[in-house]
């Protein structure tokens, strides 16, 4: 059964660290993980940056045109996806 989560909170509240620490706890496990970010969120370019310096590479650059739904269906015919994570979804 799939379940939806929602971390939310202040800016500097460490979110995007949790990201990045919860995508790299699931991968040491063997699962895979999917990143995406939209691309109105320019810090970083392609990656996603916390403050602290942590980073980490986005699979899904999301723009206005695309299709997300579809694009992880063509991702997910490769394997199995595990775990989406979306930073900065209020930007979606």
């Amino acid at each position: 059964m799939a379940k939806l989560y929602f971390k939310y909170g202040a800016m500097n509240s460490g979110k995007t660290t949790d990201l990045i620490q919860a995508a790299f706890n699931y991968e040491e496990r063997g699962m895979t993980v999917l990143v995406i970010k939209p691309y109105i969120d320019t810090k970083g370019s392609d990656y996603i940056v916390s403050r602290i310096g942590a980073q980490r590479k986005v699979d899904i650059l999301t723009t206005p045109e695309m299709n997300l739904y579809d694009e992880v269906l063509k991702i997910n015919l490769y394997g199995k996806i595990d775990c989406v994570f979306s930073d900065e979804s209020q930007f979606l």
